[in-house]
């Protein structure tokens, strides 16, 4: 697969009157720059705390939540953590974030790509502690989930490991990157690599959620004063599987048929199977049906991907909740 830009996230700074501006960062050269907002005030609220919902359905990946800009609002709005479904098989989310540049906040979007790009050393939780990401990797075409930051809810997946990782706590919850106040961080040598690499942009399904949160006037920062008041997990769970049919469905003709297919069969299923129900993905094995959803294909690893590897042999049974760890 080429990955191409998408032209969703222009569509959602035009909705928001939101400002492109030239790149920030272009020094260190980490990332794409389409989309980048630049606001003149304040820097954005600390990252709040918030428990992270289930996941809808195996092969979904964590893109953690942020604070994002209202141009017509003039005012920062919370875009609450969303499970999302990569638009291809061994693709990675590198988060967005904000910086200091030239006496202005520059808002650099996030991507998805083959490795975890720089998103400016912000600790946005879940796995993603300021550098690279530590909830999971892929191996071939299976994505193995680290117990310690995903929760599992009532979905059973047998490809699973368990690794805590230590992290700066010093960041805390700081928002952004740069000038005062901000967390002190560089892009390293791998994530200038990453940032050479081909890239896709927000999906359309992580635009739609974008789109709903800068629509609801409740969770901006001149409203909620930094505490957005956040949906239960079950309903936001639900709200997930509904954009994941949606964005999977969408896709379904691309050479991916056969894969995508089959999740978003699991992942319709897993909605309607009702709260007591277990829905179970068993895709750890070497030898897995043709029918799995995310068992053969590219082989593509995260940076962590070998130091995990030492904690495949010990679980390889099925994996349970065991935290969707924040901070």
């Amino acid at each position: 697969m080429r990955p191409t830009q998408l032209a969703s996230l222009a569509a959602v700074t035009a909705l928001a009157g939101l400002t492109v501006t030239s790149p920030l960062y272009a020094q260190a050269n980490c990332g794409p720059t389409t989309g980048e907002i630049r606001v003149g005030v304040a820097p954005p609220p600390p990252l709040p705390q918030y428990a992270q919902p289930p996941i809808p359905a195996y092969g979904d990946v964590w893109t953690p939540g942020y604070w994002a800009w209202n141009g017509a609002a003039n005012d920062y709005y919370w875009v609450g953590g969303v499970w999302a479904a990569p638009p291809a098989i061994g693709l990675l989310w590198t988060p967005g974030f904000w910086g200091w540049n030239a006496g202005t906040y520059v808002f650099r979007p996030g991507f998805w790509g083959p490795h975890v790009g720089f998103y400016g050393g912000v600790a946005y939780g879940f796995g993603y502690w300021g550098h690279g990401y530590d909830g999971g990797y892929w191996r071939g075409r299976t994505f193995f989930y680290n117990r310690v930051y995903n929760n599992f809810g009532a979905v059973r997946i047998n490809a699973v490991y368990d690794r805590r990782v230590a992290y700066d706590r010093a960041v805390g919850r700081i928002s952004f990157n740069g000038g005062p106040g901000g967390v002190r961080a560089a892009p390293t040598g791998e994530e200038l690599a990453a940032a050479r690499e081909s890239h896709i942009v927000a999906t359309a399904a992580q635009t739609q959620h974008i789109q709903a949160a800068a629509a609801d006037g409740q969770l901006r920062a001149g409203v909620n004063h930094g505490h957005p008041a956040l949906p239960p997990p079950a309903a936001h769970a639900a709200s997930v599987a509904a954009h994941t049919v949606s964005h999977v469905h969408a896709i379904a003709s691309s050479h991916l048929h056969a894969a995508v297919a089959a999740h978003a069969h699991s992942v319709a299923h897993a909605r309607h199977a009702g709260s007591g129900s277990v829905a179970h993905y068993h895709v750890g094995s070497t030898h897995a049906a043709s029918s799995r959803p995310y068992d053969r294909g590219m082989r593509t690893h995260s940076p962590h991907a070998e130091a995990a590897r030492a904690h495949e042999a010990r679980n390889a049974g099925t994996g349970t909740h065991r935290g969707g760890h924040g901070f």
